[in-house]
């Protein structure tokens, strides 16, 4: 288990926590910071995805918009 309870870049083998990090614009840093943001991004497309399901909004159509 991996706890990341600090600002400080903190060295780790995960990859999933490492690829988080790296979504939230950590560029190789593994600190909470990064791992909150990559987990909002994360967070956000979800949640746009299920809109776009539950109001059947195509590729098409979001890309119009």
């Amino acid at each position: 288990m991996c706890w990341i309870g600090n600002l400080t870049a903190y060295p780790t083998q995960n990859k999933t926590i490492q690829w988080v990090c790296d979504l939230g614009d950590g560029k190789g840093k593994i600190t909470r910071y990064f791992f909150l943001m990559g987990r909002q991004k994360l967070l956000i497309t979800n949640a746009v995805q299920r809109f776009r399901i539950q109001n059947n909004i195509d590729d098409d159509a979001f890309e119009k918009e």
